[in-house]
């Protein structure tokens, strides 16, 4: 629009011009000049959501909490996770994704408008004034009874548990008979059965006795189930001594003190205690020594990967041995990292056999921008709809399937590691760092990881500082060079300048 005409004010006007710059000139470093965010973010217009980088959202954050922006396009969760100081809230949509925002937290979010101790007053405006006008007819009326009913907090959705979801039958239809119920005494099955195979072979059963039944989001539906049994798991492993015999009514008590088994009827409190117990026998029998059940203690991955993992390991340390001595490590892991890393932002690439180089690329510091030009040049394809990709495509790879996901799977490699090689264990907890920021050396991780967050300004920072392996010798340089760091960072967003004199380590220190 503003390209378009220039009869509007840019929100640069009533911004600080100098901080705009500084933000918007990391945006065009990191995701490309021509990027819509680094365009808009030169006007003073600010995303926040999923998409944008992290260095990126700490820097709009502090600049809106001290009114150094006054522009922020965001996802609901922006005003309802940090404490802003939003005098005007404008709502374009009362959804999220989906499905309509919850009441509660409409109310937690219009809440954040005129805050007491930051305005006397704020305003909610919302944009989409087709639900007023169109309130007359069928859908339109639907719409403007919903939108009525968010505003009214007395409509605030109960309490809810997500074990409870497990009674929730899968819906194919509108009708009440197109529905597929889910045998909940052996649902505990799923611990141990989680791999796409086995969801696929239980697809192809419902749709053989429901031939309506779309095979892709069944399986999305049971990987819900999954993650509830997964967490059950976890919270077993994380209360329960599985010394004893009387492990499984244990595992019942700790049902009765959940908050599924609370809200739930006696049927259902029955069918709860019924798969506590289940998953802990189901454990007992699979994790037989404290090693392997510590090892599922710690590790946030399925105890099925993590016993893949421990099988992998066992029989390849000879050769990571070498692999880590010869400098081609990351190559010698990545292969099992991405088998057991199941992200949707990696398995919706159409080209799979390019992700171990996408993974190299992250792990070398290449800038999203860069990383988007290689899936291009590759013509790689997202998801089913054969979608070219995009920046918010690149970033979600790396930040979620790399930085993220990955990184768990390498972290739980690592553990599994302790009491072998110590110079094997310490190459998987480097490259569990190197993975986690998308960085190569131990200087751009030590100053991403001492509070520089953001990949371009730790990569600056190592530049000058060479001599930094980690967060210690990072800690150590700043503190020695506080003025060649004040002067380093005097180009990039304010919130850096923040790591300087807010952060507990560095406040002794005389930077004036």
């Amino acid at each position: 629009m503003f390209e378009r005409t220039g009869e509007y004010d840019k929100p640069i006007g009533v911004s600080d011009a100098d901080e705009v710059e500084r933000i918007a000139g990391l945006f065009a470093r990191e995701l490309g000049e021509s990027a819509p965010a680094a365009r808009s973010a030169a006007l003073g217009i600010f995303p926040h959501h999923a998409s944008v980088p992290h260095g990126l959202r700490l820097s709009i954050e502090y600049a809106m909490k001290v009114s150094l922006v006054r522009f922020v396009v965001c996802t609901s969760t922006l005003a309802q996770g940090v404490n802003l100081p939003i005098k005007y809230l404008i709502v374009t949509s009362v959804n999220q994704g989906k499905d309509r925002i919850l009441v509660r937290d409409f109310h937690n979010l219009i809440g954040r408008a005129g805050r007491a101790g930051m305005y006397t007053e704020g305003s909610v405006i919302f944009a989409d004034n087709s639900i007023f006008d169109e309130k007359g007819r069928r859908r339109g009326g639907r719409r403007w009874r919903g939108a009525k009913q968010l505003l009214d907090s007395a409509n605030s959705e109960p309490s809810a548990s997500s074990i409870s979801a497990m009674f929730e039958s899968f819906a194919y239809g509108q009708r009440d008979d197109q529905v597929v119920r889910i045998n909940v005494g052996e649902i505990h099955r799923l611990l141990f059965s989680d791999d796409d195979a086995a969801l696929a072979r239980l697809a192809e059963l419902a749709r053989a006795n429901n031939p309506n039944v779309k095979p892709r989001e069944f399986i999305k539906f049971l990987q819900e189930r999954v993650r509830i049994v997964h967490g059950i798991a976890s919270f077993l492993l994380a209360h329960l001594n599985f010394e004893g015999d009387d492990l499984p009514e244990r595992a019942v008590e700790l049902a009765k003190n959940t908050l599924a088994h609370f809200l739930a009827d006696e049927a259902q409190r029955a069918q709860i205690e019924n798969v506590f117990r289940n998953i802990a026998k189901d454990l007992l029998a699979r994790a037989t020594t404290d090693e392997v059940r510590q090892a599922l203690r710690r590790s946030p991955l399925a105890p099925r990967s993590v016993e893949a993992l421990r099988a992998w390991l066992s029989g390849n340390v000879e050769p990571l041995v070498l692999a880590a001595l010869a400098g081609n490590f990351a190559a010698a892991v990545i292969p099992m990292m991405l088998q057991h890393n199941r992200h949707s932002t990696i398995t919706a690439l159409s080209k799979q056999e390019i992700v171990p180089s996408l993974v190299q690329a992250w792990l070398a510091g290449e800038t999203f921008a860069a990383i988007l030009g290689r899936m291009i040049e590759a013509d790689v394809r997202i998801g089913g709809n054969n979608r070219k990709p995009t920046i918010e495509h690149a970033i979600a790879l790396c930040e979620g399937g790399f930085a993220y996901e990955g990184a768990m799977v390498v972290s739980t490699v690592a553990d599994l590691a302790e009491g072998l090689d110590g110079a094997l264990v310490d190459a998987f907890k480097f490259l569990q760092r190197q993975m986690k920021a998308g960085l190569t050396t131990g200087a751009a991780l030590g100053m991403y990881e001492v509070g520089f967050s953001d990949r371009e300004i730790a990569k600056s920072l190592a530049a000058t500082f060479s001599q930094v392996t980690n967060f210690a010798t990072a800690r150590a340089w700043v503190r020695a060079n506080g003025d060649l760091t004040r002067g380093l960072i005097a180009t990039y967003p304010a919130y850096f300048g923040t790591v300087l004199t807010d952060d507990e380590w560095i406040r002794s220190i005389d930077l004036a």
